[in-house]
């Protein structure tokens, strides 16, 4: 169970999740487990909460705070902490999911233009963690289950 406040650009904010049920685990990696929550003010958030928590920096989260301002790169809103003073990082959430998924689940029919658009969406958040972040970011892990789409079908990068 995670109550705690979060930082946002809004002020303070109070998150509810319950990392111990399973209807709420969105998505599972090596480094992380992903959650669906529902702050105070009823926005759908995702929680990522890290398996090594040793590995969790606050560099790490100014980081991604900085560059999240990017239209087409997943926004950061915050971290949350529990009782046990582990970290949550708190993100946007994005109502159609992964374009991995998008692709196999949906039919996987887009059209030329909707395929260049994404990849100039994420040509462009590429370019802005490789040019304009100090120092640069590298990502390391770009594939269809890390570009996520909203509900409008922009590419954002996770």
């Amino acid at each position: 169970m995670c109550n705690s406040s979060m930082n946002s650009d809004e002020g303070l904010m109070l998150i509810r999740v319950n990392t111990r049920r399973e209807d709420n685990r969105i998505g599972e990696g090596p480094s992380a487990v992903v959650y669906r929550a529902v702050s105070t003010n009823e926005n759908v958030v995702v929680v990522k909460a890290r398996r090594d928590i040793a590995s969790q920096t606050e560099m790490e989260e100014e980081i991604l705070l900085k560059s999240s301002s990017h239209p087409n790169i997943v926004s950061l809103l915050g971290y949350a902490q529990d009782g046990l003073r582990r970290r949550y990082l708190v993100f946007e959430f994005m109502q159609r999911g992964d374009l991995s998924w998008n692709l196999r689940e949906r039919g996987g029919a887009l059209n030329r233009d909707k395929r260049l658009t994404i990849a100039l969406q994420i040509c462009s958040a590429i370019q802005m963690l490789h040019m304009y972040t100090k120092p640069p970011i590298y990502h390391g892990n770009i594939a269809s289950k890390n570009i996520l789409q909203d509900e409008f079908c922009n590419a954002k990068l996770g």
